[in-house]
């Protein structure tokens, strides 16, 4: 989720300048914002690769169940 990252990271730019100036309320609502876009892009993430890996991983083993019963294996390989 990169574009939501990208986002937040802007935010922490932000707030960084408004520290600068002086604008401390201004800084803690964008950072605060900043810091909730970049949990939401971890755990999205997170999520993608965890689906991701369990359709591989799905796929795989329901691949050697296929294979097995095509050929009639009756070994330790399948």
């Amino acid at each position: 989720l990169w574009p939501i990252n990208i986002v937040g990271l802007t935010f922490s730019v932000m707030s960084r300048y408004s520290l600068q100036q002086g604008n401390v309320d201004g800084a803690r609502h964008l950072g605060r914002n900043a810091k909730v876009l970049s949990i939401v892009s971890l755990v999205g993430g997170v999520l993608i690769i965890t689906a991701h890996l369990s359709r591989t991983y799905a796929y795989l083993v329901y691949e050697k169940v296929i294979a097995c019963d095509n050929f009639n294996v009756q070994s330790a390989q399948c």
